[in-house]
């Protein structure tokens, strides 16, 4: 249970902040380099998401 919640929970943390840092970066000043991280953040986030749900339906805990 604790490693199902690590598993998922981490990438719903890099969910949060890189939408936190793309939201600041628009905020400070348009498409710049802080946007483009947090959308980059966000983006990898979703991919070990996404990878986590696979892992965990392939090991049979759905």
């Amino acid at each position: 249970m604790v490693n199902d919640t690590f598993l998922f929970g981490a990438p719903l943390v890099g969910v949060a902040v890189g939408a936190g840092v793309l939201v600041f970066g628009l905020f400070q000043g348009g498409f710049a380099g802080i946007t483009l991280l947090g959308g980059i953040i966000g983006a990898l986030s979703i991919a070990l998401l996404a990878f986590a749900a696979s892992q965990a339906s392939r090991a049979g805990r759905h």
